[in-house]
């Protein structure tokens, strides 16, 4: 007899909205995290677009460090862009964020093990699975009908399993961030730098969290950032943007940006959130994609513990919902691997043009591929590579 139907194996976004998921579907849920606390350690930029969050659930005020109503992008050679999109995004307290969902998993029945690692994942050729947890002083084998593992970009369940391997250095954006105070910010603009000494392959932003506290980090792309690491880099950033400024915490870590990560089942396991390599591939958003992926994983999982139908059958189904969710991943990487390429010059050109689109009344918001589009156009021998995806 099995401990339980569903074991969720992390305690981040994905994994509560997976494991609210499975227990609203009527099956027996457990969330494992290994912190003794949720929201303990995050290692996110925070930002949200507002189109996307509020399809899945009304923000709590306390969850909101402030709305976002516009933006700036900057390139080498003072190229600046600044646009008014009023209500367009919010910066999260996520620790309150993620304190707000476990309590809606809690409420939907999920029992949570905080302080508690899973250091096995193994399906069983009887069916279910069996996870062997560990926690200070005890280690104990529990048996699932199905696993969810939301256990982040170096996933150890994917590996175990064999869903996949360790992502390829082209497959991340490795990140650092500084959580500081004193800088000159407004409190409802978020900014975007581009450029090949402060963020090679990426960019650099500033996020803001109020009156002169920010998140200001950096992602770039291994094999385009030499020998110099992403602290390094965030480091020269801060110099130029906010040298001024305090540093109350830091974080370092990497986004996947996984070409295709429909492949996401094996044998009861499903995967959500960065373990399954979700995130936008431009921006490396990862918070409303996690939680997606989380949803359906949570649903699928609920539903092979129940045995609904045969389990190859409910996974190839899987896939093809997450494939539903990722309905433009092929426009986004394709447009990530045109601006990981672009030199400076190029970068500055594409804010001006940038800047050019949005004078024209148009927006960011909404559509994005119209600003792709354009960008073919006007810049047709840096990004006609992708021309033939976006059909202009």
């Amino acid at each position: 007899m099995r401990d339980f139907d569903v074991v969720v194996v992390g305690g981040g976004c994905s994994g509560l909205w997976a494991a609210r998921a499975a227990a609203m579907s009527g099956v027996s849920t457990l969330l494992i995290e290994r912190t003794a606390r949720i929201g303990e350690h995050i290692v996110c930029a925070e930002g949200v677009g507002t189109d996307g969050m509020t399809d899945l659930l009304e923000l709590e005020p306390e969850w909101i460090a402030t709305t976002i109503h516009g933006g700036k992008l900057s390139a080498p050679g003072e190229k600046i862009v600044e646009f008014t999109e009023r209500g367009c995004g919010y910066v999260l307290n996520k620790r309150n964020f993620l304190h707000g969902l476990s309590r809606m998993a809690g409420e939907a029945g999920v029992e949570m093990w905080l302080g508690t690692r899973a250091t096995t994942v193994r399906p069983l050729d009887s069916g279910g699975v069996r996870i062997e947890v560990e926690a200070p002083g005890r280690t104990r084998t529990i048996t699932a009908g199905a696993v969810v593992a939301a256990d982040g970009v170096e996933s150890l369940i994917a590996r175990q399993v064999g869903i996949r391997d360790c992502l390829r250095p082209e497959e991340l954006f490795s990140c650092a961030q500084y959580t500081v105070t004193r800088i000159d910010v407004d409190p409802h603009t978020v900014e975007f730098h581009f450029g090949r000494e402060i963020s090679p392959g990426g960019y650099a932003w500033v996020f803001p969290k109020g009156d002169s506290v920010a998140n200001v980090g950096v992602g770039v792309i291994p094999g385009v950032a030499g020998d110099r690491k992403p602290i390094e880099y965030l480091e020269t950033f801060k110099q130029c943007r906010c040298p001024s400024s305090n540093i109350i915490s830091h974080v370092v870590g990497g986004v996947p940006t996984v070409k295709d990560p429909s492949r996401a089942s094996k044998s009861g396991v499903f995967l959500a959130g960065d373990a399954a390599g979700i995130t936008d591939p431009v921006s490396g958003a990862g918070i409303v994609p996690g939680m997606e992926s989380g949803a359906v994983a949570g649903e699928y999982a609920a539903r092979y513990a129940a045995k609904e139908s045969d389990g190859r059958a409910l996974e190839k189904e899987f896939a093809g919902s997450l494939k539903s969710l990722l309905k433009d991943r092929r426009i986004r990487y394709a447009v990530r691997k045109v601006l990981s390429k672009m030199d400076d010059k190029e970068l500055a050109r594409m804010i001006d043009a940038t800047g050019e689109y949005l004078a024209g009344g148009k927006t960011i918001r909404g559509d994005p591929f119209r600003l792709v589009r354009f960008l073919v156009k006007v810049m047709p021998n840096t990004f006609g590579l992708i021309k033939h995806i976006v059909r202009v």
